[in-house]
């Protein structure tokens, strides 16, 4: 169905969560940006995180090889949930007729575990993780995930990314507070917030 010669009509999956809790797709115009790009399987996103549930049913046929920064022996396993609520977020199989919708189609996942099984880990994890992530071929990083405490070493592999063309995503805003996190506050990076479902 076309509206006029130029403009598609919004995309619908038949996720079967899809419309009773993403309310977030539609309120930032994912649905219209589908009819213009629904992604590509050559851009790998890394998420530096917690690791990513590597069996999950709407994520593993979307799932690169990943790394461990906190056990390099051990495979890249969510032990806690947020990686891979985050990678849901982002590549969940979409118009499968379960789960939910990720925001993108096609686009793989590269799974970086740079948290512990409590969610904490050491700014060296999470430097070590990036610098791995843009060896292995990541153009895209996020990083939803952070501190108050600026580092060197961290901006340096910041920077690393930067300079071989990697886009850098990071999470702000979850503390309502006005210090500036790290590493959304580097220049480099893309820092990312969000509203509630009424826009608070």
């Amino acid at each position: 169905y076309v509206t006029n010669e130029n403009e598609a009509a919004a995309v619908t999956p038949n996720d079967e969560l899809y419309g009773r809790y993403q309310w977030n797709l539609p309120a930032i115009s994912v649905p219209d940006g589908w009819t213009l790009s629904k992604g590509a399987e050559s851009v790998v996103v890394a998420v530096v995180d917690t690791g990513v549930d590597l069996s999950h049913p709407d994520l593993k046929a979307h799932l690169t090889d990943g790394y461990n920064a906190v056990d390099p022996d051990a495979a890249p396993e969510d032990d806690v949930g947020h990686g891979t609520h985050v990678a849901g977020i982002i590549a969940a199989l979409t118009d499968n007729g379960e789960g939910v919708a990720g925001m993108t189609w096609y686009n793989r996942v590269m799974p970086v575990k740079v948290l512990d099984s409590t969610g904490m880990g050491s700014t060296y994890s999470v430097a070590k993780g990036i610098i791995w992530a843009v060896d292995h071929g990541a153009k895209i990083i996020n990083l939803s995930l952070g501190n108050y405490a600026g580092a060197a070493f961290l901006h340096d592999a910041i920077k690393y990314a930067y300079e071989r063309d990697v886009v850098l995503i990071a999470a702000t805003g979850n503390d309502h507070t006005d210090t500036p996190g790290y590493p959304a506050a580097y220049p480099e990076v893309f820092a990312v917030s969000a509203t509630n479902r009424d826009g608070t």
